[in-house]
Parts: structure tokens; C-alpha cells; sequence
């Protein structure tokens, strides 16, 4: 794995902790991307928990090294078990104990890692999902896209317009002990202040979460990224933004 040039050692940066415990570990990480805004520019962050079941990534960890599309992709398969041991992550601490219900996957579209460094206060759900989650973990220098073949490539994909309304018609994703994989594409923020984007974003998150979470009795994961680290080239759905809070 490439790792990106931050004015502190990898090895310091990811051991690095706050001693005010008050500071969510998703600010600090991006305090710490703030030490390179060169670098942060270049990036995407992306978000990941499982709220009952121990995903093998680490409590409210923290990875500064650079992450590509492909260990991403090499995750979510991990954690769903698509692809078995050939798709073991280095981003996992330990194998998957229990595999969830429901892996959601947020592709969001304009996702970058100075606009959330910049207004991370718009995204107290996603804080609090990272936070209060068995496991998860927060990467904020994501780059590249995803290899041809990924377990993106064979989800579900729904627009978050209809996202709702789909998980209401298949309740049989909630407890069928099989891990299904949803893809719910969010549209970029065109016409929406950054904080606004983030924003409306962040509620979306929570609710479709939420909605998860209590048909699943919190057995699910879920992963939030730029629509580039999910879709790479491939064609979107078309959609509107959610409208601002």
C-alpha cells in the first residue's frame, strides 16, 4: 500500500491520539489530512462500520495511509464474504467474525476530503455511526477506482431517490443469512454550498442507516465513498440532490 507524504511519519500519524477524548476520531483524522492540504486535495475520504458485529477493521480506527478503490472493493468483499480469503484487505485487523444482512454501499458523487476536512460539523450522523459502531473505521486519502469484477460490480444499485421505497419492497433482505450488497448512488452537490451538500448527505446517510439498522436488529455494515472510488467510469443514475436541510 502507498502511503502519502504527511509532514509526520505514517507509523506517528496512525498511532497519534487526542488526549481530549471529546474530539471524534473522524475530526481528528481530518485535522491530521489538514496537515498536507496539497495532499488533501488530490483524495477522496471514505467511512466504514459495522454497528453490531465486529468487521475485523478496528474500533473508531484510524487510517492515514493512502487507500485504493481496489482495497476497498477487497473490504466490502471480505467483510461479505464474495470472495473469500482471496479477497483479504490489508485494511483488516482480523477476519470478519459474523457477516452482516445488509453491507450498504453510499457511492457518493463529489465526495472530497477538503470539503469534509472543511465542514465536518455537517455530518453528525456519519460521526455518530463511526463512533458508536462495534467497528469502523475512517480513511480519508482514498483514490483511484475500483478493478473490473469487484463486488461493486455486482450490487444492487438503487438512486437515493428510490432507495426508500426499495428496501420497503424487500424485506427479505433483512434476514435471508444472505450478505446482500446495496449500491444507493447520491447525486453531486450542483446549486448546494459544500456545507449544505455535506449536509443533506449526512441526513440521507442516517436515515436509510437507521431504517437498516432496525429491520436487521443492527446486523449490517455499511460504507460511505466518492462515487469515483465505488463506480469509476461507469455510467451513473440519474437522480436529484437531495434537498438541504
Amino acid at each position: 500500500v502507498q502511503t502519502c507524504a504527511l509532514p509526520i511519519s505514517h507509523r506517528e500519524a496512525t498511532a497519534q491520539r487526542s488526549p481530549d477524548r471529546t474530539l471524534f476520531p473522524m475530526r481528528r483524522t481530518l485535522a491530521l489530512a489538514a496537515l498536507s492540504a496539497s495532499a488533501a486535495s488530490a483524495y477522496t475520504p471514505a467511512f466504514l462500520w459495522s454497528e453490531k458485529l465486529d468487521a475485523g477493521v478496528g474500533r473508531a480506527a484510524e487510517h492515514l495511509g493512502e487507500v485504493s478503490a481496489h482495497e476497498l472493493a477487497r473490504t466490502v468483499a471480505s467483510i461479505v464474504d464474495k470472495g473469500g480469503a482471496a479477497a483479504a484487505s490489508p485494511l483488516l485487523h482480523t477476519p470478519p467474525t459474523v457477516h452482516p444482512e445488509v453491507q450498504l454501499v453510499f457511492a457518493v458523487a463529489g465526495l472530497e476530503t477538503e470539503a469534509v476536512r472543511a465542514h465536518a460539523a455537517s455530518l453528525p450522523q456519519i460521526e455518530r455511526l463511526v463512533r458508536t459502531s462495534e467497528s469502523s473505521v475512517s480513511m480519508p486519502f482514498t483514490a483511484g477506482a475500483p478493478r473490473g469484477g469487484s463486488v461493486f460490480d455486482t450490487a444492487t444499485r438503487v438512486a437515493s431517490h428510490d432507495a426508500e421505497s426499495y428496501l420497503n419492497a424487500h424485506p427479505e433482505l433483512f434476514a435471508n443469512d444472505v450478505p446482500d450488497v446495496v449500491l444507493i448512488e447520491l447525486p453531486s452537490a450542483n446549486g448546494h454550498s459544500p456545507a449544505d451538500a455535506l449536509r443533506a448527505q449526512d441526513k440521507f446517510v442516517g436515515k436509510i442507516s437507521g431504517m437498516v439498522s432496525r429491520a436487521t436488529g443492527g446486523k449490517y455494515a455499511a460504507l460511505v465513498a466518492s462515487a469515483n472510488a465505488v463506480l469509476g467510469g461507469r455510467r451513473r443514475l440519474e437522480e436529484e440532490m437531495p434537498e438541504p436541510l
